[in-house]
């Protein structure tokens, strides 16, 4: 009799069939498939749990076979499927439970020696597992965690999990707790951007920049709001989906974070002390949410490298007990970052006395490889006007036109931004007659990174003003909202 578990590893883990059978001889317990010292540690546990719930211990010899054979197995999460294949299978040979040679349910969790059911980190890879894998019901403990829409049996004692599998063998009509997946929390107000009022041109460029996923650059002077106007992107993001949110809860899972199901997009602020060992874990905690880097000028360059990598590969490595693991680090940048060396320009009296090279040389501190994956460069000042201001978005509008846009074609396309790394899909999206036009009105100025960002950003504004077709007037947007930073041209007077 054989039946699915889970083991933790890194973010990904892997599937384990456990494999039970009572065979004549002299009383024993024996594990194969290459267990470590814990996964051996857990004949006694489950020897003890058994006892103490009332279940006897098989008189037969009892072979555990740890599938696939080759793989090393190691961790506390076959204790639960280990005991269960064990009873089930002696309840089979009794005769209370209908014989079968496999159990379509995947069972996780550590064992007390009471019989209680304890947690285990990554459980919601264990769903995603078992969803691949067909199975039908999913025994886990009972640790406070939402977990989506999946048949789930949360347990807090080894009787429960017998009586729950065994309730499920025997009866068809049994309907184990489709939950709902987490609902979003729903934080912002009537009016997310209240406190940026008076920032020209600074909500629209949020919006676009939170509607297509795009990575945004904030400058100016200091206490213009730049640091204020970032924290307002959260607000405006639309929740994750399913399974976006299944990965953001088991990177945090993994990480020793809340195993909580996730509702909404994580948000977190780059520490300046960040070190190169810690910065992969910081990514894999922003990933499908957003990553704010405060005065993005002031890091050293590799930490500046390490984000633009980041970026590209959407992927870091951790070691984590002794292994060094993958784990997705997929997250909007939105960055700040002063001016200029002394900070002030952008002030309306023209405090500014940095020359031309010393704001260059400034810039030029972020590389232009980071520099060109900001689509977004945008001025913070309370002064001038904006075109953008002039410009009416219907944010949920252009949420579902994203939506219904990509979700039959390219299910893992969520934002427009995503096309920049989908070289199958642009063609469809991003027709060469649109590339072309944004060729023509550049002259040559950006590069192809460059010109696929003004198309994507373009395709936003459109959906942001429920219109399908991009026009040449969108172009035109897209191409002031990236024109910092790049050609001597550090703020609106230069």
């Amino acid at each position: 009799m054989r039946i699915h578990s889970f083991m933790s590893k890194g973010f990904a883990g892997d599937c384990i069939v456990v494999e039970a059978d009572l065979r004549k001889g002299f009383p024993g317990f024996d594990i194969v498939g290459l267990p470590d010292g814990a996964i051996r540690e857990s004949k006694e546990r489950v020897r003890s749990a058994m006892r103490n719930t009332g279940f006897g211990i098989p008189r037969e010899r009892v072979l555990i076979n740890l599938a696939p054979a080759g793989m090393h197995k190691s961790g506390s999460h076959l204790d639960l499927a280990i005991a269960l294949a064990i009873i089930i299978t002696q309840k089979m040979a009794e005769g209370t439970i209908p014989l079968l040679n496999a159990i379509p349910i995947m069972v996780v969790g550590e064992l007390g020696l009471d019989g209680s059911v304890i947690g285990v980190q990554n459980v919601q890879g264990a769903l995603v597992a078992a969803q691949a894998r067909g199975c039908r019901l999913c025994v886990i403990p009972d640790q406070g965690i939402s977990t989506g829409e999946y048949a789930v049996a949360c347990v807090r004692t080894l009787s429960a999990a017998v009586a729950t599998v065994q309730e499920f063998l025997c009866s068809n009509d049994v309907q184990y707790g489709e939950v709902s997946h987490s609902p979003y929390q729903e934080i912002r107000g009537n009016d997310p951007f209240a406190i940026v009022e008076g920032l020209s041109g600074v909500r629209k460029s949020l919006e676009i920049a939170a509607v297509g996923g795009h990575q945004l650059l904030l400058f100016g002077p200091p206490g213009a709001g730049k640091t204020l106007a970032a924290s307002c992107l959260p607000q405006v993001l639309a929740p994750p989906d399913l399974a976006m949110q299944l990965e953001i809860s088991r990177c945090r899972s993994v990480l020793g974070e809340s195993g909580e199901l996730v509702g909404s997009r994580p948000f977190r602020v780059l520490s300046q002390t960040c070190s190169r060992d810690d910065f992969p874990r910081e990514a894999a905690l922003c990933h499908g949410g957003i990553m704010i880097v405060d005065e993005i000028a002031s890091l050293g360059k590799g930490m500046l490298n390490w984000l633009r990598e980041t970026h590209d590969q959407k992927k870091v490595r951790l070691r984590l007990d002794r292994t060094l693991s993958e784990f997705p680090a997929d997250f909007q940048m939105v960055a700040t970052m002063n001016a200029c060396p002394c900070g002030q320009l952008g002030f309306e009296d023209g405090r500014c006395s940095c020359s031309p090279v010393a704001i260059a040389r400034f810039w030029n501190r972020l590389g232009a490889g980071l520099l060109d994956r900001f689509d977004i460069r945008f001025p913070v000042d309370s002064i001038g006007e904006n075109p953008l201001e002039a410009l009416d978005f219907d944010v949920d509008a252009a949420y579902d036109r994203q939506r219904k846009r990509y979700a039959n074609v390219f299910p893992v396309i969520r934002r427009n931004a995503d096309l920049l790394f989908r070289t199958d899909a642009r063609s469809g999206f991003l027709p060469n007659p649109m590339v072309g036009l944004v060729k023509e009105i550049t002259r040559g100025s950006l590069g192809y990174r460059g010109i696929l960002s003004v198309c994507t950003m373009a395709r936003t504004i459109a959906d942001l003003q429920d219109r399908e077709e991009v026009t040449e007037e969108q172009i035109a947007y897209a191409i002031g909202l990236r024109r910092y930073g790049s050609h001597d041209f550090y703020w609106r007077s230069s």
